[in-house]
């Protein structure tokens, strides 16, 4: 019965966030996920102004690697989320595409890599590399490049925290693997010796996606919140 119980709930607050809607209110609860690998910036301000916008309305922000925030969108628990995929969002999702870069090596500036016009995929498989967790759509995008080459990666440091892995590269502990965007970040860009970018040949992408349910969210504020985004 728990299932039938949801989907009851579910109606009956579906119906209040409607009539609230028909009076000009946003009434109910938003979710929105977003990877623990992007920047705050990316929707600490729209989400926030929202928020502000809409004080009747619950706004909750989750964060998580990809593989659990699609699960969580798949479920209903999230209405929304800003996630990093190589291609298109998997099945049973829809979502645009906010930006596109390459991934790039990232190495302390006396790096055997630094100063080079590109590095190869077999080079990056002979070093240690500084990458995100399995699970984060960055690092699908750099096993499958390597895969395809019959290759892997000899992973030394993982975290989700994109700061971290080029504070380390800048250290000399190995290669960081990140979209080039990152290395303007202000924690970064202001160290005494700030890591070197290297572009990967043949280059590897990575796309930052704005994704919810295929069909769009249920509730009118999570469908006023989907088209606050997309503007």
């Amino acid at each position: 019965m728990l299932p039938h119980a949801r989907a009851a709930l579910a109606a009956v607050e579906e119906a209040r966030g409607a009539v609230a809607a028909l009076h000009g209110l946003l009434r109910g609860r938003v979710a929105v996920g977003m990877a623990t690998s992007l920047p705050d910036t990316v929707l600490a301000d729209p989400v926030g102004d929202f928020a502000a916008a809409h004080p009747q309305l619950e706004v909750s922000l989750r964060e998580g690697t990809t593989d659990d925030l699609v699960e969580e969108l798949r479920a209903g628990r999230l209405d929304v989320a800003v996630l990093g995929f190589p291609h298109a969002p998997p099945d049973g999702l829809d979502g645009r595409v906010l930006v596109e870069s390459p991934l790039v090596a990232a190495v302390a500036s006396d790096d055997p890599f630094t100063g080079r016009a590109a590095v190869t995929c077999e080079e990056l498989a002979s070093r240690t590399l500084i990458c995100l967790p399995r699970g984060h759509g960055l690092r699908s995008a750099l096993d499958s490049a390597l895969a395809a080459r019959s290759l892997s990666a000899r992973v030394g440091f993982e975290s989700g925290a994109m700061t971290l892995l080029l504070r380390l590269a800048a250290r000399g502990a190995g290669v960081a693997v990140v979209p080039e965007p990152a290395l303007g970040a202000a924690g970064v860009a202001a160290l005494a010796r700030p890591p070197v970018a290297v572009p990967i040949t043949p280059e590897i992408r990575t796309r930052l996606h704005l994704v919810w349910r295929r069909g769009g969210p249920g509730g009118p504020a999570a469908r006023a919140l989907l088209d606050s985004l997309l503007r």
